[in-house]
């Protein structure tokens, strides 16, 4: 179902002679799976189909069995109304399916019978929630786009079928429309979002993909946003598609809106916003089951960070347009940082910022080193990483700012280390968790698929700090 821009701009319909009839053929595209309700039993499946023909009798289904040769499951999908922003939008499609078994490979074909089914993929299951069986290995970015990005899709694409990973996660600034509409005087909009959906779906055909929201998704509203990312908002209580959370075997994912994407978002993690008292609720909960010894980890996600130290432009939340950090206006995270000290956060994961950079265990403006600030025994307070540099339109930053705060313990812009060659170091981050309260963070390289930055969080000193087997 993945076409190259070109067959994908100019492909829109096909006619096959079928019986000496002709019969369109309407092929799904950008084929997207993402975790329902229980990450272990319900998987949503969404796909698109051509703005310019659509026939009223369309169908949407999913089939899907435990063999390619057997779909003997059925499941009638739902079709989204077309919206336009600057440019009709695709069709929209997606069903859910359910019950599944945990950690369980399922093949799958979506379409519509009559007009096209696409090929058969498959994806595995999430394994029960707390379960302590194997490793979780995900990757992870921000800030993507489809330009200057080929080598991260390509890595992600190789994951995806190498089982090198159980989902993927994006930390909004998907697909950097807005930035390229002008090209076209406007006449172009929807296709851009097209254009990166559809070189994702090489890989999120395969796995998983949760998706959060950054600023370059505010044109009309945000609308390919909440048209587009299927997230599963309402199971976890929250008002809005703009944030969410999820668990994964030992994790529970908080993932937040630090725009202010609708009436729920508000600005600034204000406290009397409702996303800033869903987050509190659904960290309280996330709390408790941590202490009862149901899952280990706690982490955040969200698009702007709330430490950095990158000179340029708009860095932080409200933008650092002074080279002293002490005068950046942090209100946010003043407002939100209470919060992870109360519940005891692990991580906060972002982007926004076209770079990699790791902090040292941080609160209030402080960070708490340890022998290497590379392995931190039970640390004191969450570790903020950005991972903004997969590569999109806009140039990769090249400095930081020196000296490096307290609290920074890794600075990688995606230029070359003489900043001459740009992207050379643009890459993702990679973590895995293991069952024994042990996790292990790295930022890969794409170009060369290089490690060139890795920092553990060790929770249980009896047993091995450092597991034996590699995470590449």
């Amino acid at each position: 179902v993945n076409f190259s821009p070109g067959k994908m701009f100019f492909f829109l319909v096909s006619l096959a002679l079928v019986g000496g009839s002709l019969q369109v053929s309407i092929p799904p595209l950008q084929g997207h799976l993402a975790y329902g309700a229980r990450p272990y039993g319900d998987m949503t499946i969404s796909w698109t189909t051509t703005n310019t023909s659509h026939p009223k009798d369309y169908t949407p289904i999913v089939k899907w069995g435990t063999s390619p040769k057997h779909l003997t499951n059925m499941r009638h999908g739902n079709s989204t109304a077309q919206w336009t922003c600057y440019t009709l939008s695709p069709h929209v499609h997606g069903a859910e399916l359910s019950p599944l078994s945990p950690d369980t490979r399922y093949y799958y074909s979506f379409g519509d019978e009559h007009y096209g089914m696409s090929d058969i993929y498959d994806f595995i299951t999430a394994p029960i929630t707390g379960s302590k069986d194997k490793p979780t290995r995900f990757a992870w970015w921000g800030d993507m786009g489809e330009v200057h990005s080929e080598h991260t899709f390509e890595r992600l694409y190789t994951l995806a079928k190498t089982n090198g990973v159980d989902f993927l996660m994006h930390t909004g600034d998907l697909a950097y429309a807005d930035d390229r509409v002008h090209e076209s005087h406007g006449t172009w909009y929807e296709q851009f979002e097209d254009l990166f959906f559809s070189k994702m779906s090489n890989a999120s055909t395969y796995l998983p993909t949760m998706y959060g929201v950054g600023n370059h998704e505010h044109e009309c509203h945000y609308v390919d946003y909440a048209k587009r990312v299927t997230v599963p908002y309402k199971a976890s209580e929250s008002p809005s598609t703009f944030f969410y959370s999820w668990e994964y075997a030992r994790i529970h994912f908080t993932m937040t809106s630090s725009v202010n994407a609708d009436k729920y978002c508000g600005d600034y993690y204000d406290p009397s916003t409702a996303q800033y008292k869903w987050i509190e609720r659904d960290l309280a909960k996330a709390y408790e089951k941590r202490a009862k010894g149901e899952i280990d980890w706690i982490i955040v996600t969200a698009h702007y960070p709330l430490y950095c130290s990158y000179l340029w432009g708009p860095c932080c939340f409200d933008g650092c347009h002074s080279t002293d950090p002490r005068k950046w206006n942090n209100k946010w995270r003043d407002n939100i940082e209470p919060l992870f000290t109360k519940y005891e956060v692990d991580l906060f994961l972002n982007g926004h910022t076209h770079n990699w950079e790791r902090t040292l265990p941080v609160r209030n403006n402080v960070g708490f080193p340890s022998k290497d600030n590379i392995t931190f025994h039970s640390p004191k307070a969450p570790i903020y990483l950005t991972a903004g540099a997969p590569g999109d339109t806009e140039i990769m930053g090249t400095h930081f700012i020196k000296p490096s705060p307290q609290w920074s313990a890794k600075q990688i812009t995606a230029w070359s280390a003489d900043h001459k060659i740009p992207y050379e170091r643009a890459g993702y981050g990679f973590i895995t968790v293991y069952p024994n309260k042990t996790l292990h963070s790295q930022f890969i390289a794409t170009l060369h698929n290089t490690v060139i930055d890795e920092m553990w969080i060790i929770k249980d000193p009896s047993e091995p700090a450092k597991p034996e087997d590699t995470d590449l």
